[in-house]
């Protein structure tokens, strides 16, 4: 019933928002929902918004930043954005609970997903976490749920909404962050600090996503091509000079200072692929696997294959 009524409201809610419009030079509307404040896990698609990549597609691109609790997923599906950003996670768990959204383009092949600890704290593998005094986490989000379901003693860890502040005040503290982010931050602080990356327990789900909703596909299947093939091209373009966009981020969100510009430079490691973007269906299958395992799906779900496309980057 709950999954009939989000469905539903769904596609209230999408025959309801406007169509992208062409404007009178001739440019297509659309915007993008992002997943968190503008930081350097966006920077392809800020680039082609401040470079023209997308104009000289024929797109007229607008950006509207997240934050903590943001539904981009829910308003995605919706219609409410043409385009959003999530990870794969949450694309397949909010798939199962009837939003129709689909990736399209994956920039992070290797989960960017770490834990955080301060230096007196031992955190050398995922044993190690129990003996922190809390766990500064989003406890919704489904790596804590399959974090939880891998070492079950972590169930007896207080877990408290995500803070830096808390955890820079507490030296017993481990919180979760990106490893091209929190944790140059924190040293910028003068906070020494180990990290652990998700991706070493196996867990890797792709991450920022570009993501669009399935009724989209079918009734605007060329203006998904087009902003997929130009985003594409936006991320190779940043990889190799942030400098434009990071100015657009900055303004944004100040507070990333000095360190995005180091953030950029850690991203190529973490999203080569041919063709950039690339999803497989073994990354995808293995993901759902993990998440059924783990309580996060009931199944693993029959059309698979319908959480993502690849056919816009490789023709």
């Amino acid at each position: 019933m709950k999954k009939l009524l989000i469905t539903l409201i769904s596609l209230l809610f999408f025959s309801c928002g406007e169509e992208p419009k062409e404007e009178n030079n001739g440019l297509i509307k659309v915007n993008i929902k992002l997943n968190w404040f503008p930081e350097a896990e966006h920077g392809g698609y800020f680039h082609g918004m401040v470079s023209g990549i997308y104009k000289e597609a024929g797109l007229n691109v607008n950006i509207t930043d997240g934050g903590p609790g943001n539904p981009v997923e829910t308003e995605v599906a919706m219609g409410r954005f043409e385009f959003g950003i999530a990870n794969a996670d949450k694309i397949l768990a909010v798939r199962e609970n009837g939003l129709k959204i689909v990736g399209l383009l994956a920039p992070y092949q290797k989960s960017p997903r770490c834990l955080i600890a301060h230096e007196n704290l031992p955190l050398k593998d995922f044993a190690d976490i129990e003996k922190a005094n809390r766990l500064i986490v989003n406890d919704t989000k489904p790596f804590y749920k399959y974090l939880v379901n891998q070492y079950p003693e972590l169930k007896n860890n207080q877990v408290v909404a995500y803070s830096q502040a808390l955890f820079l005040s507490d030296p017993k503290s481990i919180m979760q962050g990106y490893i091209n982010s929190e944790p140059l931050i924190i040293k910028d602080k003068g906070f020494k600090i180990n990290t652990l990356p998700l991706a070493q327990l196996g867990y890797n789900p792709y991450a920022s996503v570009l993501i669009c909703s399935e009724a989209l596909i079918k009734t605007k299947p060329e203006l998904v091509k087009k902003m997929v093939k130009a985003t594409q091209k936006s991320w190779l373009e940043y990889l190799k000079n942030p400098s434009m966009a990071n100015k657009e981020i900055l303004k944004r969100n100040p507070e990333l200072g000095t360190t995005l510009d180091r953030s950029s430079s850690l991203l190529l490691e973490l999203m080569q692929s041919e063709p950039f973007g690339h999803m497989t269906p073994e990354r995808w299958q293995n993901l759902a696997k993990q998440l059924k395992e783990c309580g996060v799906l009931k199944e693993i779900p029959k059309d698979l294959k319908q959480a993502y496309t690849i056919e816009y980057l490789e023709d």
